[in-house]
């Protein structure tokens, strides 16, 4: 579809109308009377301007908006990374001079932080591994436990799980049965 140059009048005339449409809309106008004013409105020229006319040139140009104003998730970030920042620094003064509540403020603005630049997936990670060793115990306690049938079930039903729920431990048993069965 050919791109309409933005300086071509019956272009401008169309981007004029979607505008006045959505600030009628947004003044609480109904879509009739958005489409009452504007085809009355003798610069547009569209006598026969009706409220699916209206509800069009409001969407349109509420979707051509959003398009020029979407931020990446990067952009959106630093956004929100300078907002956190011009935040903490109005509560500085108050923080200087013992202000508590001013205190608690800034943590939660760091807390905010932190998640927002991912420094707590380390966390997670020390908190999989250690879960990783604990079901690794449990899984050579059960072992001694069940029959070779009854295991071999155990490790088809893990098979069975989504692989970030895949304890390392029961997934290297299931690959020495793989390579004994196998050969």
């Amino acid at each position: 579809m050919a791109k309409v140059a933005m300086t071509d009048p019956k272009n401008l005339q169309v981007i004029e109308r979607r505008q006045r449409a959505v600030e009628l809309r947004k003044s609480g106008m109904t879509l009739e009377q958005v489409a009452d004013q504007i085809a009355a409105d003798p610069r547009f020229g569209v006598p026969n301007y009706g409220a699916s006319s209206a509800y069009d040139d409001v969407r349109r140009a509420l979707d051509q908006l959003n398009s020029e104003c979407s931020l990446t998730t990067a952009q959106y970030r630093q956004l929100e990374l300078e907002r956190l920042d011009h935040m903490q620094w109005a509560l500085q003064p108050k923080i200087d001079v013992g202000n508590t509540r001013a205190i608690e403020a800034a943590i939660k603005i760091n807390d905010r932080r932190s998640k927002l630049l991912g420094l707590e997936a380390p966390l997670l990670l020390k908190v999989e591994q250690e879960m990783n060793a604990h079901i690794a115990e449990f899984v050579d306690f059960v072992r001694m436990h069940m029959t070779s049938a009854e295991y071999d079930r155990l490790l088809d039903i893990v098979e069975m799980m989504p692989a970030n729920y895949t304890v390392p431990a029961i997934a290297e048993n299931r690959e020495r049965r793989l390579e004994a069965e196998c050969g």
